[in-house]
This record gives C-alpha cells, structure tokens and sequence, in this order.
C-alpha cells in the first residue's frame, strides 16, 4: 500500500477530528427511551449549531488534546504506523490558535517531526504561520473548506458520513453524557470514497462522544476504525484509532510572538490590522 494512501486518510481522519472541535453528533434513528432520545436530540442541536460556524469564529477558549494512530499491514508488504499527537489552544477573544503536533512513522519509511502553528482566524480565511525545519512561514488559507490531497472537502459533509450511528446507547453521569454507536459499512465505504480512489472490502468502525450534562457540547470522543481496503490491485488491513479530550471551560489567553511575525515578514501587517480593531 503506498505512503500517499496512507497519508490522505490521516488526513480525512485529522479533518474529521478537527471539523469536530466545533461540532458533534450527526444523524440516526436509535431505539432509545423517551429520555435518553431528548439527550441525544439535545447533542445534537447543540452540535448543528456549532458546526454552523464551521472554522470561521472561535466563540469560546478552547483546549483540546489529540492522539491519532493508523496501522497499515499491506498483503504482500511491510507494516506501517504512523502516530500523530497534537494540542490545539483557541482564544475566542484574540481568534487565535496555537498547535503543536508530533507526529512519527514507523515502517519502511521511519521518522518524526515537531510542528509549531500559529492562526489567525480573519472571518472566513485564516492566516496560519508555521516553523518549517527552524524557519517561520506564513500563508492565508481559505476556512470555508479543507484541502486533502489537492481536494476540498468540507467538513460539515465528513461529519455527515460519520457521524450517522447506528445501535446509539446513551448512559448518564452526574455531570455528562455519553453516547456510543456503530459506524455502517455502507457509511464507512463511502465516507473513503470520498477521500480518494479507496475501496472498502469490509470492516467496522464504533464511535463514543461524551457531553457536558448542562452545555450538551461534546469534549470528549474516541473513534476505532478497522477496515480492509484495496486500490490499484492492493489490499491492506488498516486500523484507525482517534482520542480527542477537550478541557471543560477553558481560559486561553493567546498572541502571536513578535519574533514569529517578524520571521514570518508579516509585523507590519499584523499591526496595522491590530490598529484596525
């Protein structure tokens, strides 16, 4: 199974992650109790809101935690893992975000790389300054959709395709909820085939979100995908496994380090547009 495969459905999986730091639940018919379904309604209305605003506005701090793990074992090749591992601050009073990731491979091909990030949300673009190999670089990206792989994809149709459970279980604690369900294969098939020239030959994927018991919004999530796939007469089995943990009420205070905008050669342009506000 080659790298670019493997790379492109990180990236579905990171931008599913991410499109659900602003969003959660989508659409299913679970046989739930009176109860039990106006909680899931609940998470979901909440999540429909929030995912109205898409990337465009941070409307509260935010401090998430992410691990994402994919394991390839192709039938006639090597095993291949590749690790990501990232936190993700916003401060909804500045529109700032700060990430970090590391990620790390292991296989034919080994290595790892830190990554540092800055962006600056401007409505519906995003200007993001990155440390590339000990260099500050700066670029205006576009929010109204996620580029993978040289396709955009917008992440409200991703949320669409996962998150349409099927065996829904809702369970209540004192301060949360947690909701539990099934992936379809049909959901599973066509949510890759979204992603490029994959085809699913059968698997399964389960998915649990917990929310806050008086927010309905959703700060925790794990996602386990096990799939056989094949494209351009390969196959692999592949596993993918997604934690993502965001701190309840969090307290973000963020700017943008004068030396990065002074690498990057955007202080002037920062300070004009600060005199603006």
């Amino acid at each position: 199974m080659q790298h670019t495969h493997s790379s492109r459905l990180v990236s579905v999986v990171l931008a599913l992650v991410g499109a659900f730091a602003l969003a959660a639940c989508g659409s299913s018919t679970p046989p739930l109790t009176e109860s039990e379904q106006e909680i899931f309604d609940r998470v979901k209305e909440t999540a429909q809101e929030r995912s109205a605003l898409n990337y465009t506005e941070l409307d509260e701090d935010a401090e998430l935690e992410m691990n994402t793990k994919l394991v390839v074992n192709p039938a006639n090749d090597s095993e291949t893992s590749l690790s990501v591992d990232a936190t993700i601050l916003g401060d909804a009073d500045t529109q700032l975000l700060h990430m970090t990731v590391d990620s790390k491979m292991q296989g034919a091909r080994s290595n790892s790389a830190h990554t540092v990030m800055y962006g600056q949300i401007d409505g519906d673009s995003m200007t993001l300054y990155s440390d590339e190999y000990g260099s500050w670089q700066s670029q205006v990206v576009s929010l109204d959709s996620l580029n993978l792989s040289g396709q955009d994809v917008d992440p409200a149709d991703l949320l669409d395709y996962l998150f349409n459970l099927q065996d829904v279980t809702v369970t209540s604690d004192k301060d949360s909820y947690t909701i539990s369900g099934k992936i379809s294969p049909d959901v599973l098939a066509e949510l890759f085939r979204e992603s490029g020239d994959l085809d699913i030959d059968g698997g399964s994927a389960e998915l649990t979100v917990t929310a806050d018991a008086s927010s309905y919004q959703v700060f925790e999530l794990t996602l386990d995908v096990s799939i056989d796939v094949s494209t351009e007469g390969e196959s692999a089995h592949m596993t993918i496994e997604v934690e993502l943990v965001g701190q309840r009420d969090a307290n973000v205070d963020l700017e943008i380090p004068a030396e990065v905008l002074e690498a990057a050669g955007t202080a002037g342009a920062a300070d004009s547009s600060s005199s603006d506000n």
